[in-house]
């Protein structure tokens, strides 16, 4: 994630140097001439197989406390912790509204901090996706994930989280390799360019 004004690495991440991306398992994966990411062209035989039309519903017990980590990020605090509750109880993935940044629509990198502040003076917070919505997600697999979001990284806004040393985390959702989805966490003085995509609710 680390843009190029940015000192901070991902924690727990393998990091490609060429590119500044904190993607886990990004050795799977191939960069073109304009920096997009591309899934390589050789898959796994059950996930070349044509998928079948999948659920598009997903269910979220928000009667629960999210799992916020404390191994090896340590989150201490939450920052909005009455906004995790707030969501349905059934929505479909399909309806969800991608949001990105006018920075992130013209190609640049922009640090997780601007995106954060900018999304609480708009409103637009509250609407975002939380980590029990993303918990639930990861549990539909890797084709699932991979036919609604394809090489983009699923951003959770709503609960950003303060680890032990007061640095804010985002979870996010990204595919490692070709078989999983992993649940994992940026500090917001990484950069983020058009990959990483706020996930809303439709108002």
């Amino acid at each position: 994630f680390s843009s190029q004004n940015s000192t901070t690495e991902c924690p727990n991440t393998l990091r490609n140097e060429r590119n500044g991306n904190c993607f886990r398992g990004l050795k799977s994966k191939v960069f073109d001439k304009e920096r997009k990411l591309v899934m390589p062209k050789k898959m796994p035989g059950s996930i070349q197989k044509k998928s079948k039309k999948m659920n598009p519903i997903v269910c979220v017990n928000r009667s629960i406390y999210p799992p916020y980590p404390a191994y090896p990020y340590r989150m201490v605090k939450v920052t909005h912790p009455g906004l995790d509750k707030i969501g349905p109880a059934r929505f479909d993935i399909r309806k969800l509204k991608p949001w990105l940044h006018n920075k992130q629509k013209s190609d640049q990198w922009i640090h997780g901090y601007e995106i954060y502040e900018y999304l609480i003076a708009e409103k637009i917070l509250q609407s975002c996706l939380g980590l029990l919505d993303l918990v639930e997600i990861k549990k539909r697999g890797p084709i699932f994930f991979r036919q609604y979001f394809k090489d983009k990284a699923a951003n959770a806004w709503k609960s950003v989280g303060v680890d032990f040393n007061g640095a804010l985390f985002v979870p996010f959702l990204h595919e490692e390799g070709a078989s999983e989805v992993v649940l994992d966490w940026c500090p917001l003085n990484s950069g983020m360019d058009d990959r990483y995509v706020a996930l809303c609710f439709p108002k």
